[in-house]
């Protein structure tokens, strides 16, 4: 079984990239543990990193102010995640005006002025200098976590080794695994992207970084 989160997908359906990771076990009937890599050298200085999502964090604005339907607003803090000027949707939590409070769309960002915009109807007309909001990324108040659970199983060999000397000819090996599969199914077989991140090439696994295991509640 794998997870896919939604938010690290690439591309335009149907053609997507997607980046499934296995769970390898549950806590309890409503929590699991998946595989997941750390940014470290060090173990004991291991920072887990999901990519693009942002689970259950907030982040500050303020100058909130909404034009015909066009809201813009003055990130506060430090800089902005990179994943700012890559999300199309995002959702206040809280405002000083309950108007923002929801889902605004089509998100930019201006690294220049540090003010972003999103389409938001339902807060039209309302500006105000002093209006202040957090928003988490994603379409609900607990961060863009939205994911599919797919069957499946790693391939540990793509050759036959049946043959002397070894074939590829179209039997895989899998990992044990408890998937139903029947002839004629149709699978999807995503293949990890690469990433150059300087001066590292980055792989799966990646170089110099450890596969660890990651705990979500998921309700």
């Amino acid at each position: 079984m794998f997870i896919d989160f939604t938010a690290n997908q690439a591309g335009v359906a149907p053609n997507l990239l997607r980046y499934p990771v296995d769970i390898i076990g549950a806590t309890d009937p409503h929590t699991i543990v998946w595989r997941w890599f750390a940014y470290s050298y060090k173990p004991a200085a291991n920072q887990f990193r999901w990519g693009n999502v942002v689970p259950g964090e907030s982040f500050a604005l303020d100058h909130l102010s909404n034009t015909g339907g066009t809201v813009t607003a003055r990130w506060l803090g430090g800089p902005p995640p990179p994943l700012i000027c890559n999300t199309r949707n995002i959702y206040f939590s809280t405002a000083t005006d309950p108007a923002f409070i929801g889902a605004c769309t089509e998100v930019t960002y201006s690294t220049s002025s540090g003010y972003l915009s999103c389409k938001q109807s339902g807060s039209a007309g309302h500006t105000s200098a002093g209006i202040k909001a957090k928003f988490a990324f994603g379409d609900t108040p607990f961060g863009n976590t939205e994911f599919t659970l797919w069957p499946g199983a790693e391939v540990i060999d793509v050759q036959d080794e049946a043959q002397d000397p070894p074939k590829v000819n179209g039997k895989f090996t899998l990992e044990p695994n408890s998937v139903a599969w029947s002839v004629g199914d149709a699978i999807e077989e995503p293949h990890h992207y690469g990433s150059k991140i300087s001066p590292w090439l980055i792989t799966e696994p990646p170089l110099g970084r450890s596969r660890l295991a990651q705990q979500e509640t998921l309700w």
